[in-house]
C-alpha cells in the first residue's frame, strides 16, 4: 500500500473519533478534532477516483459531487419530506468531494466551520414547515427557519481537485486543514495502473474501525513539547512559513494517536517518532501548495532523474517536460529552489540539480 494509500486509510479510521486530548505545561487540557483530512490534486483524466472508489463501494464514504445547496445540505421534496445532501449524510464516514474547485465560497465557509469547530449555525435557505430534526452518534442538527444548526458531526474528508495552484484565501484557509498530496503521474504510471496494479483494498483497517468509534486519545504534555520542538527546528532549516508549523505539529499528532488507538494507551514520544517516515512525505507535498502544475512536472523529473542517478540535469529535466519553453522550465526550476525543494550544485563545470533531503 503506499503513503498516499495510507493516508487516505488513517483518515477512515479517524473519521469515527471524538477527539485529541492535549495536555498544556500547566497542566490544563485542551479537545482539537482528530480526524485526519486529506487533499489529493491530480490532473483531469489520470484516475483521481482509482484510489477511492473501494471506499464509496463499500459504504464508508459519501461522495460530494452534487454542489448545489440541494446536493450539499438537503432539500425539501415535493412530498414534503426532507432529503439529506452530502454533509448531512457524512457523519461517521468520508465526505469524499469529487472536484474541490466546484465548492462554492459559501460551502466551503461552512466547510471550514464544520472542520475545524465540528459545529455550526447559518442560514441556508430551507424553509421547513416543521422543524427538522436528527440526532444519532455522530451528528446532531436541526433546521428550521431558513437555518441549519449542526451542534455536533464527527466525519474526515478527503477532497480531490483537478487544480492545484489556489491563491485565494477562503481556499488556503480550508486547505490549511488537510493535508495536500500532489500527483502527475507519467505515461508509464499510467499504463502500470490501468494493466497491473489492484485497486487499493481498505478492509485490512476498516476491520479496526470499531476499536475507533467515539474513542478519545491523550497526547501528554511531554509529547507536546518534544513534537513541537522537532518541528519548530525542521520549519528553521528547511525556511518554511510558520503557517505550517502548527499544521505540521498537530497532523503528525494526530497519525501519532492512531498508533495509541492501536494500542489502547496515551500518545507516547515513540509514537511520534514511528510516523516521522510519513513527515518527509508530507513536509515535500505542504512545499508544493500553490505550484502549477508545470512546475510539478519538473520537480517530478528531477526526482526521477535523482533516483536513476542521484542528480538531474537541465538536459535531464527539458527532455522530460518537453512541451514547454526553456524560459518556462527556468522560471519553475527558480521556483523550487527558493522554496527548498531543491539544491543546485556544481558537478565537473555542470550545474546539477538535487531533490533537498530534510533532515529530522
Amino acid at each position: 500500500m503506499t503513503v498516499v494509500h495510507k493516508l487516505i486509510a488513517m483518515s477512515l479510521l479517524t473519521s469515527v473519533m471524538n477527539d485529541m486530548i492535549i495536555q498544556k505545561k500547566d497542566g490544563s487540557q485542551v479537545s482539537m478534532r482528530p480526524h485526519i483530512n486529506v487533499f489529493i490534486y491530480q490532473p483531469f483524466g489520470t484516475g483521481k477516483s482509482y484510489s477511492v472508489d473501494d471506499l464509496i463501494k463499500k459504504g464508508y464514504a459519501v461522495p460530494c459531487n452534487r454542489y448545489s445547496e440541494a446536493g450539499f445540505i438537503g432539500t425539501i421534496e415535493r412530498s414534503g419530506m426532507f432529503r439529506k445532501g452530502s454533509l448531512l449524510r457524512a457523519g461517521g464516514k468520508i465526505l469524499l468531494i469529487d472536484e474541490f474547485q466546484n465548492l462554492k465560497d459559501h460551502q466551503k465557509e461552512l466547510l471550514l466551520e464544520v472542520i475545524e469547530q465540528r459545529r455550526t449555525s447559518r442560514s441556508i435557505g430551507i424553509h421547513t414547515p416543521v422543524p427538522i430534526e436528527e440526532k444519532d452518534e455522530y451528528i446532531e442538527y436541526v433546521i428550521d427557519g431558513g437555518y441549519i444548526y449542526i451542534k455536533k458531526i464527527r466525519f474526515s474528508v478527503i477532497a480531490l481537485s483537478m487544480k492545484s495552484n489556489y491563491k485565494r484565501y477562503n481556499d488556503l484557509a480550508l486547505l490549511s486543514r488537510f493535508i495536500p498530496i500532489f500527483i502527475t503521474p507519467s505515461l508509464e504510471d499510467l499504463y502500470i495502473s490501468l494493466t497491473e496494479e489492484k485497486p487499493p483494498d481498505y478492509s485490512k483497517y476498516a476491520k479496526h474501525l470499531d476499536l475507533f468509534k467515539h474513542r478519545d486519545y491523550f497526547v501528554p504534555y511531554k509529547v507536546l513539547n518534544y513534537t513541537a520542538k522537532v518541528m519548530k527546528s525542521i520549519i528553521k532549516s528547511l525556511n518554511m512559513s510558520i503557517s505550517f508549523y502548527m499544521r505540521l505539529t498537530l497532523d503528525l499528532l494526530r497519525l501519532a494517536g492512531i498508533r495509541a488507538v492501536m494500542s489502547n494507551r496515551d500518545v507516547t514520544i515513540e509514537d511520534v517518532e514511528l510516523v516521522f517516515g510519513l513527515l518527509n512525505f508530507i513536509i515535500r507535498n505542504m512545499q508544493c501548495e500553490g505550484l502549477s502544475l508545470l512546475d510539478l512536472k519538473v520537480l517530478d523529473a528531477i526526482t526521477q532523474s535523482c533516483e536513476e542517478k542521484g542528480y538531474a540535469t537541465a538536459q535531464d529535466i527539458v527532455s522530460k517536460v518537453e512541451s514547454y519553453e526553456l524560459k518556462q522550465i527556468q522560471e519553475s526550476i527558480k521556483k523550487l529552489y527558493n522554496r527548498k525543494l531543491i539544491d543546485v550544485e556544481n558537478n565537473n563545470n555542470i550545474t546539477v540539480f538535487k531533490i533537498r533531503k530534510i533532515k529530522i
